[in-house]
């Protein structure tokens, strides 16, 4: 039968090939590496290159390499379409432009002018016929290069600038409402008395995509206006929540901004409220896990559903219907239905709960969390009438919040349009906001199910939702939320800051607030799928391997110092008293490695496999035994009561006895998991409260710190145990915390060092060592060898910074490597391998002539 018009697309796409595939398949003729594949069942798989294309691969010549990996293109075409499928025609086309689309090299930007449009489009065209001419005949063809260069140099900037002169109206538009919706949200802030010294920080403050006005301004060339506050009385009030204060702080101002650990700065202000801030994060982290581990048998059966299974269930649920939900779990397993008996009775729990914290909630019958995952995907797939009833109850919404629509967070809108469509309505006649019953309920079709989450993650994210709701309102107190009932961080921040007057010096009242409105507001903010997603390459490319996973043993030195030699001995080698998930941490490596999206999914697969959660959580093990048993010593003698009462007393308040009594007699009580928490943050950034400031201000920022959260952790440990020791007139006890933490941090960290050395195949010279063990304590605070060599040494300081400031992105490095070494005749790519996730450093070192090139650069040293 002749094929359809989708098996001629679909073998179209597979059979063309882009930039990327054939520089892979000229790397693969040069350096046979085989095929690694992935799936989340068996994670990483290599498969040899013999596996691949036939045991004559490994002593062939390069030539015949290229014959057999064509062969085995080939080959898997017929498998896959049968040998006499033919592609002609618009179906066939289409396959080829979308596969030529989806290469990563359409995402290099190809400029403004047309000039710069042309020298990138012809660049990008001429590559990819010497490359297609290298991989499948193995000899470059000048004339075509020149000539598709030419066309592409001439057709694709012509095709961009059409396509920009149809869009520019449509653009204009755009542009002129995110300015029009940025001004309105300036103007409702200065109506209500804010003073407004920052736009950018003003707008960041009310959920305002900062990216997107930057654009529009740019495109219209026009700025923004700043509007005068409409009470000056309350200026002093407000500034706490607006302003990011310049009051003097303990140390460096700016740099405190940017390297501080938000809790350290609140705990150098407020006692109490530092204790109140890591019992949210406590709460917040327990509570959760204790709610995901009552749903976790529903969650596995929904995981492994077949997909059409899974996405009738999902329409049952979503759509309130019940028994036809049971019904179809009973016939997959009478197990199913009974797990999913305990997620409702859990579910009734957290209305409960959300009753009892003051939020303006009401149950809702047969209800499901379903989340939004395309929110205009899912707004475009409804008519004009249920899109202006959404639009009024987000105006609703937003009025009884205090804020503008435009500032409520994509989260929020989701939820509200979720409500509008199960068939509630905002109603404030009440004085208070509810959702009260309508008639119409507007079922999810098939069509729309694509724009909601799978029922496992629209589970998790609600109770998390949840528990963090609950207990932020906990924190707050009675300031929680406004005469309406809704919870507004930024005027609860304000009142709580009035309610402890009392107990805040008056010079750090405006710091505290800026600390918090951080944590609470700018902390919550999540960074761009574009950014999260380099992020999450650059970690692949640099730590999830076996090597990288090695150097967290040198977390020992740490416990070390913390907790005594001895503590840690007993506390690495003997079975563990307390776990992770006793505490509220479960494979949480660092809030740094914490952003949402697939290559997140991917990149924690991958710290298992290579071992490094593993190492990690035994680090983390080790340290709260460890600790436990420190305290448990404290609090069994007099002077160690006080030692505890010294650091911990203002944090317990009035349950620091109960926490002594509890130790003394060796109960793992909630009270001594919160300290033993209160232990860990102190050493590890597991919480958004241990990082910078400017961190958590800057979602899209955070890209700067990676690979850096572990570094300033270290930095505020020494400040806290060393720097404020000597402040505050305890030299004797700082000159010693500094020669311990030396001593250790030193000795772990040259013994990781040696391990992964012995595991690279390099030399380890015994008289090198004294040297190393130097650069090991420096490399615990950001400065190594490489940097004083290549910069400092050179009196470069300003190219040392860039270097540190600058993210690791390997994996992109490698391609752009790969694009310009290999139409070289001796292109040298070796190096590349480092970049491959989970075995590159291996690769490299063994393969790829790494270990060799170390050792004759330490030689040259020695000499």
């Amino acid at each position: 039968p002749e094929a359809t018009a989708w098996e001629q697309f679909k073998y179209a796409f597979d059979k063309a090939q882009g930039i990327t595939s054939y520089a892979a398949d000229v790397l693969e003729k040069y350096v046979p590496l085989g095929r690694l594949t992935f799936d989340f069942s068996n994670g990483f798989e290599h498969h040899s290159p013999s596996e691949v294309y036939g045991e004559e691969f490994k002593d062939a010549t390069p030539d015949q390499r290229r014959e057999l990996i064509f062969q085995n293109h080939q080959k898997f075409l017929e498998n896959k379409y049968g040998s006499d499928m033919q592609a002609t025609g618009a179906p066939a086309f289409l396959g080829e432009v979308l596969k030529g689309l989806a290469d990563p090299t359409t995402l290099i930007p190809l400029g403004q002018t047309y000039k710069a449009m042309a020298a990138t489009s012809a660049g990008l065209g001429g590559l990819w016929s010497v490359l297609e001419d290298t991989a499948t005949v193995g000899e470059i063809d000048p004339l075509k290069a020149l000539t598709v260069g030419v066309a592409s140099g001439v057709l694709a900037p012509a095709t961009v600038l059409g396509v920009r002169a149809l869009t520019r109206p449509i653009q204009t538009r755009g542009a002129q409402k995110v300015m029009t919706e940025a001004q309105e949200v300036l103007n409702s802030r200065a109506a209500k008395g804010y003073i407004i010294t920052d736009i950018p920080k003003a707008l960041q403050e009310e959920g305002v995509d900062l990216v997107r006005v930057s654009k529009a301004q740019q495109y219209l060339n026009t700025q923004l206006q700043v509007p005068a506050a409409a009470n000056p009385l309350e200026e002093a009030v407000k500034r706490s929540v607006v302003d990011d204060s310049a009051v003097s702080r303990l140390y460096s101002p700016a740099l405190d901004k940017y390297l501080g650990t938000l809790a350290t700065r609140v705990r150098n202000i407020s006692e109490p409220v530092f204790g109140r801030l890591r019992r949210f994060e406590f709460n917040s982290h327990i509570k959760t896990q204790q709610k995901l581990q009552v749903v976790k048998p529903f969650l596995d059966d929904v995981v492994s559903l077949p997909r059409v299974t899974k996405d009738a269930l999902s329409r049952h649920l979503y759509n309130g219907e019940f028994d036809a939900a049971r019904g179809l779990m009973r016939s997959v397993s009478p197990k199913m239905a009974d797990d999913f008996a305990v997620v409702l009775r859990e579910l009734d729990t957290v209305g409960d709960d959300l009753i009892a914290s003051g939020n303006s909630f009401e149950k809702v019958a047969n209800y499901f969390p379903r989340v939004v995952k395309d929110l205009n995907g899912l707004l475009n797939s409804l008519g004009k009438e249920k899109q202006s009833k959404i639009t009024r109850a987000i105006a609703d919404y937003a009025k009884a919040k205090e804020v503008s629509p435009s500032s409520l967070p994509t989260a929020e809108k989701a939820e509200i349009i979720d409500l509008v469509l199960r068939g509630y309505r905002m109603t404030t006649d009440t004085g208070k906001p509810r959702f009260l019953q309508q008639r119409t309920v507007e079922n999810i079709t098939p069509e729309q199910l694509k724009f909601y989450t799978s029922p496992e993650e629209s589970l998790s994210t609600y109770l998390r939702g949840a528990v963090n709701n609950i207990e932020k309102r906990n924190f707050f107190g009675r300031a929680a939320q406004n005469s309406a009932g809704r919870l507004n961080a930024d005027s609860s921040i304000g009142r709580f800051v009035a309610d402890e007057l009392e107990n805040i010096p008056q010079d750090k009242q405006d710091e505290l607030a800026s600390l918090l409105m951080s944590r609470f507001v700018g902390g919550e903010s999540t960074p761009s799928s574009a950014v999260s997603l380099i992020k999450n390459l650059g970690y692949m490319g640099t730590i999830a391997n076996p090597i990288s996973a090695t150097t967290q043993l040198a977390d020992m030195g740490v416990t070390a110092f913390k907790t005594g030699f001895k503590n840690t001995i007993k506390s690495l080698f003997n079975a563990k008293d307390v776990k992770l998930i006793d505490i509220g941490i479960d494979q949480v490596i660092s809030q740094e490695f914490s952003d949402p999206g697939v290559a997140n999914k991917a990149l924690n697969k991958l710290f298992g496999v290579s071992g490094f959660r593993a190492i990690d959580t035994l680090g983390k093990e080790t340290f709260i035994n460890a600790a436990l048993r420190k305290n448990t010593a404290l609090a069994n003698n007099a002077k160690g009561v006080e030692a505890l009462r010294s650091k911990w007393g203002e944090v317990f308040g009035n349950s620091f006895d109960a926490v002594v009594a509890d130790l003394k007699g060796k109960q793992l009580t909630d009270d001594v998991k919160f300290l033993l928490f209160n232990e860990l943050a102190d050493i590890q950034p597991i919480t958004l409260s241990e990082m910078p400031q400017a961190y958590l201000d800057n979602p899209n920022g955070r890209i700067l710190y990676m690979l850096k959260s572990f570094t300033l952790k270290q930095y505020d440990i020494a400040r806290r145990d060393v720097v404020q020791k000597w402040s505050s007139g305890n030299k004797m006890e700082a000159v010693k915390n500094a020669t311990r933490l030396a001593g250790y941090m030193a000795a772990a960290n040259l013994t990781t060092a040696t391990i992964k050395d012995f595991l690279l195949g390099r030399d380890i010279p015994p008289e090198n060592l004294p040297k190393e063990a130097m650069w090991a304590l420096l490399g615990v605070y950001g400065l190594n060898e490489y940097t004083s060599e290549r910069y400092l040494q050179r009196g470069d300081v300003k190219g040392a910074l860039v270097n540190q400031l600058v993210p690791a992105t390997p994996i992109f490095d490698a391609a752009f490597t790969l694009g310009t070494e290999l139409p070289k005749d001796d292109p040298s790519i070796a190096s590349t391998l480092r970049a491959v996730p989970l075995v590159g450093p291996l690769v490299y070192a063994w393969f790829g002539g790494g270990t060799e090139l170390y050792n004759e650069r330490l030689k040259e040293k020695q000499q």
